[in-house]
């Protein structure tokens, strides 16, 4: 099972995301995702060749146990968005935010915060790992304009606290500079603070 829910119609040449960037498109028993990323709604999706499995979701599946299912509204935007992530124009856009996540990756390692993962995507995970710091660090980074998602237990392991950075197409090369001099300016502030208080 793989969960392409960050990166369907994202990366790729054709927006297969992870399924296409490691060659297994076709090839995985189950595919699960959001359409609350690339998508721009909510619902989700699975994906599977297996008839048995589609029938058992079709039937035990929480649209059919709840009134949860996927509306049509939700489903004309999903198929729009869909049209633009497969057109001349996803293709445009998954190439710049690859750009845009490429320049923050590079920026903020070269500033020896620590991104995690090797695979450049729009997810740009920096580990700040001391949840204190985490916290201090977040409030900082909002104060200064930026807005960066702080994760921490129990969503992610007590060592493991990080900022998840989202990349966009539309961001320019001064946003993410100026994303890397905030994020490195008040980490090392937050750092500095919960140092001096220990």
């Amino acid at each position: 099972m793989v969960d392409v829910a960050h990166d369907f119609g994202a990366m790729g040449e054709v927006g297969g995301g992870q399924l296409e960037v490691h060659d297994i498109l076709g090839q995985v028993d189950f595919v699960v995702g959001a359409f609350s990323k690339t998508f721009a709604t909510t619902g989700d999706f699975l994906a599977t060749p297996s008839a048995s499995a589609r029938e058992f979701v079709r039937m035990f599946g929480g649209p059919q146990t709840f009134s949860s299912a996927i509306t049509p509204v939700q489903t004309a935007v999903a198929l729009a968005a869909l049209g633009i992530a497969t057109s001349p124009e996803g293709a445009r856009r998954r190439a710049a935010v690859a750009a845009v996540a490429s320049r923050l990756r590079e920026g903020l390692t070269a500033r020896g915060l620590e991104v995690m993962g090797d695979v450049v995507c729009p997810v740009v995970p920096v580990l700040i790992g001391d949840t204190p710091a985490g916290r201090t660090a977040s409030g900082l980074i909002a104060r200064a304009g930026l807005i960066a998602h702080l994760v921490e237990q129990p969503a992610v392991a007590s060592d493991a606290t990080r900022f998840r950075l989202q990349a966009m197409a539309d961001h320019t090369e001064d946003d993410v500079d100026t994303a890397i001099d905030i994020l490195d300016t008040c980490i090392r502030a937050a750092r500095q603070s919960i140092a001096s208080t220990r």
